[in-house]
């Protein structure tokens, strides 16, 4: 990496990030770790590896202002690179969030902090695409368990009574899938960059275009 760091260009544009070293690099990294089951946990913790450790930097001594510039530039130029890739990032983590997996949880939450400390546009896609995909696990859920609407008029005896409570109950209860979604969105809402962007997804009128 230290001998192939790029440079942005003077005019940036989609087609000359798409082309970088670093972002063909990370694109058969991400399409690597979906090859198979067997794939995630090497390919995870090799993207992981990649990526700027998260912050803060743990150092005996404080960091020079020039340590600092490198590491800030370093982190927004991985930013930049990675912008092309946001439809393939965002599915790899959609894919991975609602894992049962210890290893993979763990690794996981560590990809996640790498990915948000980047920039605030990184974090964006990462919040963005758990939410969407806890909208989407708790809304198969519920499907799933609907019931029939009724007509408009009808009599209903005590027992049926109780059973459409009983179906009431169930509609409210999630799968395994949301639970794990949900643990890993609320121990990355405690991290400072997720945090923020959660709260700015959080607000009304946000739309996608915030990410650019």
């Amino acid at each position: 990496m230290s001998f192939t760091q790029p440079g942005l260009p003077p005019i940036e544009s989609d087609e000359a990030l798409s082309n970088s070293l670093w972002t063909l690099m990370v694109q058969e990294v991400l399409r690597y770790i979906m090859t198979a089951p067997y794939t995630f946990i090497s390919g995870v913790t090799l993207l992981s590896e990649l990526l700027p450790l998260p912050l803060p930097i743990q150092t005996r001594d404080p960091l020079s202002e020039e340590e600092v510039t490198v590491a800030v530039n370093s982190r927004k130029l991985w930013s930049v690179h990675l912008q092309p890739l946001t439809a393939l990032l965002q599915d790899t983590v959609r894919q991975l969030a609602g894992t049962s997996c210890q290893p993979l949880q763990q690794l996981l939450k560590r990809l996640c902090c790498q990915l948000a400390d980047l920039a605030a546009p990184t974090a964006l896609i990462i919040v963005r695409s758990l939410l969407d995909t806890l909208l989407e696990s708790m809304d198969a859920s519920i499907e799933g368990r609907l019931p029939i609407e009724p007509p408009l008029v009808k009599v209903t005896t005590e027992e049926e009574t109780k059973s459409d409570d009983q179906l009431r109950k169930e509609e409210v209860k999630s799968s395994g899938q949301s639970a794990h979604i949900l643990k890993l969105l609320t121990f990355l809402s405690n991290y400072p960059a997720v945090k923020v962007a959660l709260l700015h997804l959080c607000q009304s009128g946000t739309v996608k275009s915030d990410e650019k």
